[in-house]
């Protein structure tokens, strides 16, 4: 049966490397250490992280991979169970003033290609801000006074943007949490955004939406009966 918990190397001729063969271990910090020159370079950034880049643009279309960076091929008999890398070395950045992160990680150029909809976003982003905003407006209305409404609206609104995927990620929390979260709006807005931006197509788009516009009728309808001018 295949390895498939190591990078398996095989007759690495890259640079000044002879006859080299790795077994590196995945999920698991490994480092390479050695004099200038030894080859360290050779092996990550020349060898792995070049073959992992190259074998992710084939998977693209012709019209993608063609504004994309190329990589040649490393100098190897065989290279197994890659993974997609990430690739931070010790260049300057370089860029002016206006550089982004997008920009200087030639993100924004793969970005730019995503099948996202602009209107659908925009949609899924006034829809969640909507719903969102309308839990404060039924926490001014059933408050008896501002100091009162300031510790409902941190007790709720506190856990919604710990659990909801806007600082904790959704998919590393428990299936257990998942499904608690999931009855927050701001966790549905953000997986509604998200396949919007990302182009995902989602089955179950209706669900996010009517969770939020129930949110938001329910909420709304009940702080404008419990409003009262001081």
């Amino acid at each position: 049966m295949p390895d498939q918990n190591h990078i398996i190397i095989k007759g690495l001729c890259q640079n000044n490397l002879k006859n080299i063969s790795l077994k590196i271990p995945k999920e698991k910090l490994v480092v390479f250490t050695g004099v200038s020159g030894s080859g360290k370079s050779s092996i990550v950034f020349d060898t792995i992280a070049a073959e992992s880049q190259r074998q992710m643009n084939e998977t693209y279309s012709a019209y993608v991979r063609g504004r994309l960076p190329k990589y040649e091929k490393p100098k190897a008999e065989r290279i197994e169970n890659l993974s997609p890398s990430v690739i931070i070395d010790q260049n300057p950045l370089g860029g002016n003033a206006r550089s982004t992160v997008g920009t200087i990680s030639d993100m924004y150029s793969a970005l730019r290609l995503l099948p996202g909809s602009p209107a659908a976003f925009l949609g899924s982003w006034l829809l969640t801000l909507v719903s969102t905003l309308s839990i404060g407006m039924i926490v001014g209305g059933i408050a008896k006074n501002e100091k009162m409404a300031s510790v409902i609206a941190c007790l709720l609104y506190f856990p919604m943007l710990v659990f909801s995927g806007a600082t904790l990620p959704f998919e590393v929390m428990p299936e257990t949490m998942q499904k608690m979260v999931a009855l927050f709006p701001l966790t549905q807005g953000i997986q509604l955004m998200k396949a919007a931006s990302l182009g995902i197509h989602t089955e179950a788009v209706w669900m996010p939406a009517a969770v939020m516009g129930t949110v938001t009728i329910l909420c709304t309808g009940v702080a404008v009966k419990c409003f009262k001018w001081e």
